[in-house]
């Protein structure tokens, strides 16, 4: 679950100098050629913030060119500032959580990217790169990055609304959220690296409004729980900043994957929240099937993935066998989907496979066919 939660509340961190968080200013990760639509629907595009983003694959060519960084910078900065009001560029995605190739290429590229803006004499757009959460062991006690407590993390303590607080006795701070807790961990160990002051970013948090059966929480109400109450946190002022760091700025960027905002309705407009039915962990077997409308040609593709790993995942579709008829890439990736999950699941097998699969409480088992499940 302490896994579970680290994700949803930041997937990316940001260690970058961070700007107001104002009402009428907004922040946002786009790319080049979403700009203009992103921009061209607010009342004032001069005060919207925009960071904007070297893909992965183009690091290793621009730390060994000047001139690579220079024609990246002049196509996606130059081409949109100053009317763009473009604050932050950042060099890759989570790097240093991928590929080991890239890591030597990552401080190189940044150096060639803020040569590149400082030619064109752009003093006022930080550049940096995205962090993920699991550069840490782990996040409490912040002061240490140790912890042999991570698994007992409550959904409320995640949510803004813990009623019992935790403190981290290596420095006497008390912590009331998960969020915080985490934001210094981060604080603590640049602290420990020799920079104590780098300002930090949240480079992406929300909350799901839904997930697979063994996600703890993911729903509706927790996804406006999380999202309103983080708003409220940020947007305060003065700043009220985290134990480590009061009075802090944080920059924050909602994340677009989990909060889709489709209106501007007023509030009151809104239906209530349905209940939180998932803040239980589930416990039981689970399958996993085919999802509606899975298209037949993908599915042959997984279908062969998923028969092709290995240890007798689909041994029971060969011709002759208790699940080989009927004769169909639904009926047969509908088993070889539960077989495969339920034998490789420990090693971190998911029921997904491209939006093809989705789990399922009900037993598809027919006759003599018994599909095999996971227990959670």
């Amino acid at each position: 679950m302490a896994a579970l939660l680290a994700t949803i509340l930041l997937s990316s961190l940001l260690v970058v100098y961070s700007a107001y968080l104002e009402q009428d200013r907004v922040e946002l990760w786009s790319e080049r050629e979403q700009f203009a639509v992103a921009l061209s629907n607010h009342r004032d595009r001069t005060n919207i913030h925009v960071s904007t983003m070297v893909p992965n694959n183009d690091i290793i060519r621009i730390a060994s060119s000047q001139a690579a960084a220079e024609q990246w910078v002049q196509s996606n900065v130059l081409d949109f500032y100053p009317g763009t009001m473009i604050r932050f560029v950042l060099v890759g995605n989570k790097v240093l959580s991928h590929d080991p190739r890239i890591w030597p290429s990552l401080v190189p590229a940044m150096r060639r990217i803020k040569n590149s803006l400082n030619a064109h004499d752009i003093k006022n757009v930080k550049v940096s790169t995205s962090l993920a959460m699991d550069i840490l062991q782990s996040t409490f006690p912040p002061s240490s990055a140790w912890s042999a407590n991570s698994r007992n993390i409550s959904l409320d303590f995640a949510l803004f609304r813990g009623r019992a607080n935790q403190i981290d006795h290596n420095t006497s701070l008390v912590y009331t959220n998960l969020l915080d807790q985490m934001l210094d961990s981060v604080i603590f160990a640049m602290r420990k690296l020799g920079y104590p002051d780098i300002g930090l970013a949240i480079g992406e948090t929300g909350w799901p409004n839904a997930g697979d059966m063994d996600q703890v929480g993911a729903n509706i109400n927790n996804a406006a729980t999380y999202n309103r109450k983080l708003v409220q946190k940020m947007a305060t002022k003065p700043p009220i900043g985290t134990p480590a760091r009061p009075g802090a700025v944080i920059s924050t960027f909602i994340s677009p994957y989990m909060t889709k905002i489709k209106s501007q309705r007023p509030l009151s407009s809104y239906e209530p929240l349905p209940a939180a039915r998932t803040n239980m962990p589930y416990r039981g077997k689970l399958w996993c099937e085919v999802a509606p409308g899975a298209d037949a040609a993908n599915l042959s593709s997984a279908l062969s993935y998923a028969c092709s790993q290995g240890n007798q995942t689909c041994a029971a579709l060969n011709p002759g066998k208790q699940c080989y008829e009927p004769v169909s890439v639904f009926w047969h990736a509908r088993y070889a989907f539960s077989s495969y999950w339920s034998k490789f699941r420990k090693q971190g097998a998911t029921c997904y496979f491209n939006g093809l699969a989705r789990q399922t409480r009900r037993n598809p088992s027919r006759g003599q066919c018994n599909f095999p499940s996971v227990t959670i």
